[in-house]
């Protein structure tokens, strides 16, 4: 499977390499140069933008820090969304899925969802703990 993944620091990091040590073709990004070229020296793809990203990838992870990020990151200037690829599988956490539902899910086509990560993270063989759904107020 050729995975995207867009912030390489202390839980995108580890989990992109997770995923080269599991076989997958891995396509990185982070506005950390550093962080992409210890990827790239594991065998991973360094792109110049998460459009690229998304080009190169049958499924995009984000791991960044705020649900605003994921969002700048998805529907910004030179995000996944540029790449123009309607229905590219984006697992997102819950506070970013929120956020992004809210604001680019309707108009762009884009397919956001939730427990894909377990899926891409049961293939790779490692977990990492997704929060339950928030109650609706």
């Amino acid at each position: 499977m050729d995975v995207g993944f867009i912030g390489l620091g202390n839980i995108g990091g580890p989990c992109a390499r997770h995923l080269l040590d599991a076989g997958h073709r891995v396509t990185v990004f982070d506005i950390d140069e550093a962080a992409a070229g210890r990827l790239a020296g594991a065998g991973a793809r360094s792109a110049e933008s998460a459009a690229e990203v998304a080009a190169a990838a049958d499924a995009v992870m984000l791991s960044l820090p705020t649900p605003e990020a994921s969002e700048a990151v998805v529907a910004g200037d030179g995000g996944v969304l540029a790449a123009g690829r309607p229905g590219l599988p984006l697992p997102l956490t819950r506070a970013a899925h929120d956020v992004l539902a809210r604001s680019v899910e309707a108009g762009l086509g884009a397919k956001f969802f939730l427990g894909a990560m377990e899926t891409l993270e049961a293939e790779a063989g490692f977990t990492a703990p997704v929060p339950p759904p928030a109650e609706a107020p």
